[in-house]
């Protein structure tokens, strides 16, 4: 029986069998199942979803809300656009700073988090560098683009893997911009970010128009200062410092860029503030110090000593000639603003260095706060200050403003050593040429002559203030010369027979005829321009004319 069951289940399930054998045969899904078949479908398969990524790829590059893709380019198309009332405003630019946002906690599980700002005008976009002590100070020019109707303002707190939103402030550029002129644009504008309802912190930023015009809150006046990037945050402090010297009564604005001594000044008047000193061994903040750029005498920063010192300097001033002991710009700090300000306690500073001792001032490549100013002491050693920027100017504020300002004053002192010496080695080619015209044609002595003189010397490219001096060290050599020739002049009246004409009346005779005719049309002009330029010689022609009438007499 048992032999008799097994023989019944082969014979189902042979049967079993060739019915899936003919329903695989009748559907096609043997063919499917073959090896062979089924790698070329999937082939297939991965070669159009290679296809489909591709073309989103390509598709995603195009921004059709970009600047490339915007119609408005086309002028045409933007001026219907204003016409037609579908576009608000025209394109105009914006200098945004953006200070700092408070009441936000700032700690995480791993430690101090990093923050940053993005803000954009449509396709027009910016955001800030990454900080912890959410301080800023940056300055940026971006495009307000026509067309676009809000400025958007993020803020994000940096990670590991991506960076989290954390909240968002919008404005309306028409209503919330535009429209309002009058306490909106150059002022600090205090902004609540907000997500999902919650207020998250408060973003302290100032939108200034570039292209309105010399009002308030614009920069339309220009940077005063030559080698500054008039979208920088020092443009911006230039231009409110030279305002603020504007508005103060007597002050004149020179015409072009400010140079010299102007340019130092107004620099000294933007590096002004508090910073934090850094301990230069373990990298440690030691405190906050005020620091200032001053103009004055190195006996005025001595403290206690600056009335020995400036004794001193004095008298080492009028061994040089000067008038009065020389001044010089220094870079000095302070426990605080009232003390720098102060009018006696300004004498007594933490300490002070020469601008001209500077030779660098150099970011710190590992921090976004942090400058280093590397100068010369008094003994020729090299030294470091570290300081990290505080509230109210920017780390770029800081790093371009003082390397223009030792820039320009070791300029200032290279200029004045060689004019110095081109002065010297002037002056000793003038004496020269002086002993050749008394050889040619005698000593001036009248208004014409000295004319001649001087407008053969300026002829030979000479500067009038350097012919000026020159003939004043003529003029005091005569002077000192009168007396040894008084005694040497009564000898001719012993022998009055013997005694000849004198040759001395003849020589302007004979020189005024042919000098009249080298200058016919300049005589009279050549006459009171010398009366201008040289009032003393005037008088000293009188004395010498009188002179030669009592050696007559």
């Amino acid at each position: 029986q048992q032999h008799i069951a097994l023989l019944q289940n082969g014979a189902s399930l042979a049967a079993a069998s060739t019915q899936a054998q003919k329903l695989a045969t009748s559907s096609g899904f043997l063919p499917l199942l073959m090896g062979f078949g089924i790698g070329k479908d999937i082939m297939k398969l991965c070669a159009a979803c290679i296809c489909c990524l591709v073309l989103m790829k390509i598709l995603g590059k195009i921004d059709c809300g970009g600047r490339r893709c915007n119609c408005r380019r086309c002028k045409c198309c933007a001026r219907a656009l204003l016409e037609t009332g579908y576009d608000e405003f025209e394109t105009f630019d914006v200098l945004v700073s953006i200070h700092s946002v408070g009441d936000i906690v700032t700690g995480g599980l791993m430690g101090g988090k990093e923050f940053k700002v993005k803000i954009s005008f449509g396709y027009s976009k910016w955001e800030t560098f990454p900080t912890k002590d959410c301080k800023w100070e940056q300055t940026k020019a971006m495009e307000v683009p026509q067309g676009s109707s809000e400025c958007t303002i993020e803020l994000y707190s940096l990670g590991k893997l991506r960076d989290t939103r954390l909240a968002e402030y919008a404005l309306e550029i028409k209503k919330d911009m535009l429209d309002k002129d009058e306490g909106f644009w150059g002022q600090k504008q205090k902004l609540k970010l907000e997500e999902k309802g919650k207020i998250v912190g408060v973003l302290w930023v100032t939108f200034r128009r570039k292209d309105g015009g010399e009002g308030e809150g614009s920069s339309g006046g220009g940077v005063p200062i030559a080698c500054v990037n008039e979208d920088s945050a020092l443009a911006v402090e230039l231009i409110e410092a030279a305002m603020e010297l504007e508005s103060a009564p007597g002050f004149v604005r020179p015409e072009g860029r400010w140079e010299g001594e102007l340019k130092v000044g107004l620099l000294a008047k933007v590096l002004c503030g508090d910073l934090r000193e850094v301990n230069e061994k373990n990298n440690k903040e030691k405190g906050k110090v005020y620091v200032r750029v001053l103009q004055c005498n190195v006996a005025e920063l001595k403290g206690d000593q600056m009335e020995e010192q400036m004794q001193k300097q004095v008298a080492k001033a009028k061994k040089r000639g000067l008038p009065a002991p020389p001044k010089k710009w220094y870079w000095a700090w302070y426990e605080d603003k009232r003390t720098a300000m102060d009018k006696s306690k300004w004498h007594y500073p933490d300490g002070f260095v020469p601008m001209i001792g500077i030779m660098r001032v150099s970011r710190t490549p590992n921090r976004n706060d942090q400058f280093i100013v590397s100068y010369y002491d008094e003994e020729g050693k090299k030294c470091s200050l570290i300081y990290r920027r505080e509230g109210g100017k920017g780390l770029e504020v800081w790093l371009e403003g003082l390397d223009l300002a030792y820039s320009e004053c070791r300029k200032q002192v290279k200029d004045k050593k060689s004019k110095e010496d081109t002065e010297d080695g002037a002056v000793s080619r003038m004496r020269q040429m002086h002993t050749q015209w008394v050889q040619r044609h005698g000593m001036p002595r009248t208004d014409e002559q000295w004319a001649q003189w001087f407008e053969w010397f300026k002829g030979n490219n000479y500067d009038e203030e350097l012919i000026k001096t020159f003939f004043t060290e003529i003029s005091a050599q005569g002077r000192q010369g009168q007396p040894s020739q008084q005694p040497q002049q009564p000898r001719p009246q012993q022998h009055p027979a013997k005694q000849q004409p004198p040759p001395q009346p003849q020589q302007p005779q004979q020189q005024q005829p042919l000098q009249q005719q080298q200058y016919p049309q300049q005589h009279q002009q050549d006459q009171q321009y010398q009366q201008q330029q040289f009032p003393q010689q005037q008088h000293q022609q009188q004395q010498y004319q009188q002179q030669q009438l009592q050696q007559q007499q």
